[in-house]
């Protein structure tokens, strides 16, 4: 994963901000298709490609967006599966929701792989978000934190956690950057 981590730092350095394009629900963001348009040139000079798919979860039986972002001549991977929550919006039947949903979830799956924010924070808002989404901050992981995460990553290991699973097991707790998460996987797989 190393030629990965180290691809998208570079990406992340590279790019100088996103627009926020579009408005609605009291809050700015930038549409999808723009952001599709401001993030591939840069991922390609980094030799890194994003792929995005619709498959449907096989235990909700919801359509999912599958996102993976991989490095080109590796073959390394990170991959995230997002089930779309069929909830009819306002005037729109069921399949235009869906597809809303689907785009909306395209955007923050690709936001969270790529590590950039498309969007003001709108915790002070009502939030538009299906109830699925949590608008829950959670905190930067400090280095006071990764002594006890790298404890428990450890357990995990030994509890033959492979290291996508531990990766989702410290998200959920933490916001960790690339260089943190680059070393801890050092420290773990060697």
């Amino acid at each position: 994963m190393k030629n990965l981590y180290k691809s998208l730092a570079k990406f992340q350095k590279e790019l100088k901000g996103i627009p926020k394009d579009s408005s609605g629900y009291g809050y700015k963001y930038c549409k999808l298709e723009t952001l599709i348009k401001i993030v591939t040139p840069i991922l390609n000079k980094n030799g890194l490609v994003l792929i995005q798919s619709i498959d449907t979860d096989e235990q909700s039986r919801l359509p999912s967006v599958k996102t993976t972002l991989a490095h080109i001549d590796s073959g390394e991977a990170i991959e995230s599966w997002t089930p779309v929550s069929e909830v009819k919006l306002g005037s729109m039947n069921l399949y235009q929701s869906v597809g809303a949903g689907i785009t909306y979830y395209r955007r923050y799956a690709l936001a969270g792989m790529l590590g950039i924010a498309p969007d003001e924070d709108i915790d002070a808002n009502d939030d538009p978000a299906p109830a699925s989404v949590s608008s829950t901050k959670k905190p930067m992981m400090s280095n006071a934190n990764y002594k006890n995460i790298l404890m428990s990553a450890k357990a995990k290991q030994k509890e033959k956690k492979n290291w996508k699973q531990i990766q989702a097991l410290i998200s959920e707790n933490f916001v960790i950057d690339i260089e943190q998460l680059q070393k801890l996987e050092k420290e773990l797989y060697g």
